[in-house]
């Protein structure tokens, strides 16, 4: 459930919000699931797995200025690992975004006045990482 006011409140820029107003950065929901399979191949251990994570549409600040939020995107992770080996070698493959999803995840009330160029004030917005690939070899030292 969202967040909201409780009471009466004046703004920064004297705009008064009404009790009961949906507080900024908090969405009505919010998921993050995973789905998992590990095997056993012999010495090999190998795994999969595939997470989903939403964030409902929210406001950035108290006025309701702006939208944020209202995406979802996939992550996928792939692993295979020899710990019966000496240093139990893993290696892991990850896509973190995988289907390149775009969505807003905050804003920032300016970038910098640039009146000369486009005659107003440019606003800045934080975007969710873009897809993103990792590779990870990885030893156990003792």
């Amino acid at each position: 459930s969202q967040a909201k006011t409780a009471s009466t409140y004046t703004a920064q820029n004297g705009t008064v919000v009404a009790p009961g107003t949906v507080m900024p950065n908090s969405p009505h929901w919010q998921v993050a699931t995973t789905l998992a399979y590990n095997r056993s191949f012999d010495e090999w251990m190998a795994a999969g797995s595939i997470g989903y994570v939403y964030s409902g549409r929210a406001f950035d600040t108290i006025l309701h200025d702006h939208e944020i939020f209202g995406y979802g995107a996939y992550n996928l992770n792939l692993s295979v690992a020899r710990p019966d080996m000496r240093l139990a070698p893993s290696l892991n493959f990850g896509i973190t975004n995988l289907t390149d999803k775009r969505g807003i995840v905050g804003r920032s009330s300016f970038s910098g006045d640039l009146s000369g160029i486009t005659g107003e004030q440019t606003p800045s917005f934080i975007y969710i990482r873009p897809r993103a690939f990792t590779l990870r070899l990885s030893f156990e030292f003792e």
